[in-house]
């Protein structure tokens, strides 16, 4: 973890061998009503192979790998969090 200021941003290092490592910042912002949380993920490639393609690449493929990323993560949380049940009467 490169830095985090809980409840608002995390930046990490992240590789993805064989193309290299970049870093990856997540900034947390809660949704009105309190029910849940926005998550903008940006990602900067730092050095390998993915630092040198060209943006209109890098994009297809940062935007690919963020959206499944953000995808996972929200499954991750979404099952953390346990909702009582009522109770039959």
């Amino acid at each position: 973890m490169l830095a985090l200021d809980a409840n608002r941003r995390v930046e990490l290092e992240v590789r993805f061998r064989p193309f290299g490592t970049a870093r990856v910042s997540m900034d947390l912002e809660p949704i009105d009503g309190g029910d849940g949380t926005r998550v903008t993920m940006t990602e900067y490639p730092q050095s390998g192979p993915i630092d040198h393609l060209p943006p209109f690449v890098l994009d297809v493929v940062t935007n690919a790998r963020n959206a499944w990323s953000l995808r996972r993560l929200a499954r991750l949380g979404e099952r953390r969090v346990s909702v009582p049940r009522a109770s039959g009467s």
